[in-house]
């Protein structure tokens, strides 16, 4: 069966405007497990999640729903999802835009999230267009080489020759170390890389 995509938009790069489909790289072991739904014991029937009002002790439906925003115990702020949608600029839905690159041991793996695999209209020449700028970027030729690389092949021997696109997380939410009891001071890898590729 094949895959869906989960985002269609375009990779910028400088001039270069690349349309691509994000696809899942990844799957959780759970999506391929055996899901149990759950039954009522006496006649054997499934039973139904219902959406309950303790307030006016009554089920509701979907079409009643609401967002809200708790913004002290038990008082919300409704949203609206056209609000939400008012915040941010559309390209910030429709676009990824490369600024620059790093050599892969500048980034301490805690921070990799999720990959996807990055399926482009043009594949060849989005790519060739991104090598010809990409020694532009970056102090050194080795930087924007390993950049290179890695936008081609997605820096991995699973993922060559395709590109990938991996979400980071933010510094604010990598939980700090010395909040973690008896945690060895010393890194258990002092080469981040060598341990990437041992992990990979």
């Amino acid at each position: 069966m094949p895959a869906r995509a989960l985002w269609t938009g375009t990779v910028s790069f400088g001039l270069v405007n690349i349309p691509v489909k994000l696809y899942r790289a990844t799957t959780a072991s759970s999506a391929k497990s055996v899901s149990f739904h759950l039954l009522h014991a006496k006649c054997g029937t499934r039973i139904k999640n219902v959406r309950w009002c303790p307030h006016c002790d009554e089920a509701v439906e979907w079409k009643q729903l609401v967002k809200g925003y708790e913004v002290s115990k038990g008082r919300y702020v409704r949203v609206d999802p056209k609000e939400l949608d008012e915040i941010l600029p559309d390209e910030d839905f429709a676009a990824v835009s490369i600024e620059g690159f790093i050599t892969a041991n500048e980034l301490d793996p805690i921070y990799y999230d999720r990959s996807y695999y990055a399926a482009p209209e043009g594949l060849a020449q989005g790519l060739r267009a991104v090598d010809a700028r990409v020694g532009r970027l970056g102090p050194s030729g080795d930087r924007a080489g390993d950049a290179a690389d890695a936008l081609a092949s997605g820096g991995g021997a699973a993922a060559e020759a395709h590109l990938i696109l991996t979400t980071l997380y933010f510094h604010e939410e990598i939980v700090p170390a010395d909040q973690i009891p008896k945690l060895p001071e010393r890194e258990l890898h002092a080469d981040r890389s060598s341990w990437r590729r041992r992990c990979s």
